[in-house]
């Protein structure tokens, strides 16, 4: 699964008006640069969520993770890996 992909098929499926003419790239700013505003923000977060299987804890969901593709694909490694950790404890336990 390539997140990078997925994230950028859904800001430019989502907001095409909004993409510059240069494209989308990776560390294309998109909260800061106005790309997307803070509802977009969420509405990206409900697509990592439902896409990825992750959930974001409120203090996550800022420009700090969020302002580029580059940003969300950290964030969204990171949770799944917590997911990995999580599940083989799980596993571990039984």
């Amino acid at each position: 699964m390539d997140i990078k992909t997925e994230v950028r098929n859904y800001i430019t499926e989502t907001y095409p008006s909004y993409i510059p003419n240069t494209g989308l790239r990776d560390d294309t700013p998109l909260v800061t640069r106005g790309l997307i505003d803070s509802l977009g923000m969420l509405g990206m977060v409900a697509f990592l969520e439902g896409h990825f299987g992750v959930e974001f804890l409120p203090r996550e969901v800022d420009m700090d993770n969020l302002d580029t593709i580059n940003l969300i694909d950290g964030l969204v490694r990171k949770k799944l890996a917590e997911l990995e950790a999580v599940s083989h404890r799980t596993v571990a336990e039984r």
